[in-house]
């Protein structure tokens, strides 16, 4: 579907997630007043089933870790990408685990991100067996 869109952004959206509803109009804005940017990323509210939803900052500074009571991690699939670098990554038929596998490729191509200061996405995670990972594969 990748290869399909016309827009000069490509954004994904999980079918189990929701988004807030200034999500496409604070995209819209950020790409009016950052055209140039690589990558437009935004905080992330993740639910998970045993703890307190928390905050997940996005940024190409960030490590994969917590700062307080912050979850940060590089820029992943759920960010607005420029077309073009997200195009140089084709998703791989790896099973499971492809979406941050190409978040991984991609955001190391980003050179100019912009930030939105607001959580746009909610994520709930959900902890899978280690059976669901496949050999070779695990979660982190």
């Amino acid at each position: 579907m990748l290869g399909q869109a016309r827009g000069r952004f490509a954004a994904f959206v999980d079918d189990d997630d929701r988004v807030d509803e200034r999500y496409v109009e604070q995209l819209l804005r950020a790409i009016r007043l950052a055209p140039e940017a690589d990558c437009i990323v935004f905080d992330v509210i993740v639910h998970g089933p045993d703890s307190p939803a928390r905050l997940c900052r996005y940024g190409t500074e960030l490590e994969h870790g917590m700062d307080g009571e912050v979850y940060t991690r590089k820029p992943n699939h759920l960010m607005a990408y420029r077309r073009e670098l997200a195009l140089r990554h084709r998703y791989r038929d790896i099973g499971y685990g492809e979406d941050d596998e190409w978040a991984a490729r991609a955001s190391a191509d980003i050179r100019i991100q912009h930030r939105i200061e607001a959580a746009l996405y909610e994520y709930d995670w959900v902890p899978k067996p280690p059976s669901w990972y496949g050999s070779g594969r695990s979660e982190a």
